[in-house]
């Protein structure tokens, strides 16, 4: 089996989250903070994003559920997140890039364990080194299955991601 070797659900009617992820174009905190940008209505993710070797990367994956971003980044733990990446990579220009599920079923608002199960496939299938998540990274625990596709600006991100019982074909 080699890297190009296509892979299926095992049990394809049984992926319970089937969710596209439309991701923002990128801005600097300054612009969220001023009301400039749209997606703070409807994101439930964010990523934290620089450009790395001509490459944008994400360096922090995070969600909100019952606050917008630009309050979520207000918080004294998200002040000191950017703090700590722009002291550890003093030499990159940090933006945010702001997520919003579409869910198979457009009517249908995610609650908050679905926001968490993305969250974590998101963390999970995205994580390099670089990255400041570490609690999903090390206890990821889904009991569902998961398709995601990352649409929109996802230069940072995998264009898919899935979680659960897979087999290959040839």
């Amino acid at each position: 089996m080699n890297k190009d070797t296509p892979f299926y659900f095992s049990c394809p009617d049984s992926v319970e989250i089937q969710v596209k992820v439309d991701w923002s174009l990128p801005v600097t905190h300054d612009v969220l903070f001023h009301g400039l940008v749209e997606e703070d209505a409807t994101a439930y993710f964010y990523a934290i994003i620089a450009i790395h070797e001509k490459e944008w990367w994400p360096y922090y994956i995070g969600k909100v559920f019952s606050q917008s971003t630009s309050q979520r980044h207000r918080a004294a733990d998200h002040i000191a997140r950017i703090a700590r990446l722009r002291e550890e990579y003093p030499e990159k220009t940090f933006h945010i890039s702001l997520g919003t599920p579409i869910l198979k079923d457009m009517h249908e608002v995610p609650d908050s364990e679905t926001v968490d199960d993305i969250e974590g496939l998101l963390i999970i299938s995205n994580w390099s080194e670089k990255m400041i998540n570490k609690r999903k990274v090390d206890r990821f625990i889904c009991t569902r299955q998961i398709s995601l596709e990352n649409t929109g600006f996802s230069e940072h991100l995998y264009k898919r991601a899935a979680y659960g019982l897979f087999w290959a074909g040839e």
